[in-house]
């Protein structure tokens, strides 16, 4: 699976991701980005699950269909409507020899300044469907989504400073989101591709705006 999380405070947001991709029951990357922004950094987001599908990877997929939508009066929340359909399309529409039906999960945090939703599109009956956007919108809010001992894990880091989150500045923020994926990391479970293998790792990305 993989982990990522994001937190806002009163002076910006962080979104962090690990770096693995396992692929065919073997770890094929350690440094995979699962972080982006888009429209020149208003949006920051993160995904696990399926990576990469019809050449592109999740954040080019979104960062196409959000840049097509976008007006200068559009809301994040707008944008998460208006980016749901067209993305599980997108999904259903990989060739079958690519990526097999019940393999197109994934989960995606995206956040703007003031807002994360959280996003799950999955596979049922020959369709993907997505689950309404879980909001999150006020100072020291968090969100997390990957593998569930991973979560577990780097939500106990970030709740642990719950108190503290609203007035983080982007350097102490950081490192509290560096340190939840980390422990995410260390407590993972193992790959659903292969069980000698843990289902995250690697490198620690991040971004952060203001």
């Amino acid at each position: 699976m993989s982990v990522a999380l994001a937190v806002i405070s009163h002076s910006g947001i962080v979104v962090a991701s690990e770096g693995r991709v396992v692929r065919n029951g073997s770890v094929v990357s350690d440094c995979f980005d699962k972080t982006f922004q888009g429209l020149d950094g208003k949006v920051l987001g993160a995904h696990t699950g399926l990576l990469c599908f019809s050449g592109m990877s999740v954040g080019e997929h979104i960062n196409q269909i959000i840049k097509s939508e976008y007006a200068d009066k559009t809301s994040l929340e707008e944008l998460v409507d208006l980016l749901l359909n067209p993305f599980a399309k997108r999904m259903e529409n990989i060739k079958p020899n690519e990526v097999g039906f019940q393999h197109r999960t994934i989960d995606i945090l995206l956040a703007d300044r003031h807002t994360i939703y959280a996003i799950r599109f999955e596979p049922k009956d020959g369709k993907i469907f997505y689950r309404a956007p879980k909001e999150y919108s006020h100072p020291g809010a968090r969100a997390v989504c990957g593998d569930c001992k991973a979560q577990s894990a780097a939500l106990g880091v970030i709740t642990a400073r719950r108190k503290q989150i609203p007035s983080m500045r982007d350097k102490s923020l950081t490192k509290l989101a560096q340190r939840a994926i980390q422990k995410g990391i260390a407590n993972a479970g193992s790959s659903r591709q292969n069980q000698d293998i843990c289902s995250c790792g690697g490198r620690i990305r991040h971004r952060y705006i203001r």
